[in-house]
């Protein structure tokens, strides 16, 4: 089964629906509601958990992109400071986009660069995993990549000597998490969803109980994918 491919422009290549959308999330910001946007007469879940790809249709995005987005900018709504947070996050996300933006093959760039980037990315630790991981960045430049995927699968089951001392519990936790995002940038060519595996941001030693995730690499994946959204052509 070949990539989900379907051109859209953002904004539905209308100043008119960019300008609705943000007034309407500026009111839902200034009043801590998580309510549907009302575009075209009908409730569309921009700020909840519902049909993402309803919301892509509505506001000119590619499903996978937007998964990754909403992944990536989606906050703690719990209480009136956390559902303001979130809608400016989203806000801040769906504005980065000009008007009748070509938003297709964004998600391959980013996953391209998440794969890739010794210093915010995730390209694993061991030699081999490594390769395997700059491989599937190649082949999803050339529009491939699907033929590496047992691979992935082969190498993230194999068993590894290493395994139960400290040091090698966080190689391997770095190994893991690069085949993990190999194998979403892969699958998020059929399944737009799987896009948001590729917003998984935590450093190698995240994932160990007494370590949090850093900030500082939510912060570099959301400044990439929004300078990236942002020098997207009409």
């Amino acid at each position: 089964m070949g990539p989900v491919t379907r051109t859209r422009r953002a904004w539905r290549a209308s100043a008119e629906l960019r300008e609705d959308v943000l007034l309407q999330l500026r009111d839902r910001e200034r009043d801590a509601s998580l309510a549907p946007l009302v575009l075209d007469g009908r409730p569309v879940p921009v700020l909840q958990p519902g049909d993402v790809g309803a919301v892509a249709d509505a506001l000119g995005w590619p499903e996978a992109l937007l998964h990754l987005g909403l992944a990536l900018f989606q906050g703690f709504p719990f209480d009136t400071v956390g559902i303001r947070e979130h809608v400016a996050e989203v806000r801040r996300l769906l504005v980065a986009a000009r008007v009748g933006a070509d938003l297709e093959g964004l998600i391959v760039d980013f996953a391209v660069w998440r794969l890739s980037d010794p210093t915010s990315g995730w390209p694993g630790r061991s030699p081999d995993v490594t390769a395997l991981v700059g491989r599937v960045a190649l082949a999803l430049l050339d529009g491939a990549g699907d033929a590496l995927f047992p691979e992935i699968l082969a190498t993230r089951g194999r068993p590894r000597a290493r395994d139960l001392a400290p040091e090698g519990l966080e190689a391997l936790h770095a190994d893991h998490g690069a085949l993990d995002l190999a194998a979403a940038a892969i699958r998020c060519r059929t399944d737009p969803a799987a896009a948001s595996g590729l917003a998984v941001v935590h450093p190698d030693r995240t994932g160990l109980p007494y370590l949090p995730p850093d900030d500082a690499l939510l912060h570099a994946a959301r400044d990439q994918l929004l300078l990236q959204v942002g020098r997207a052509s009409p």
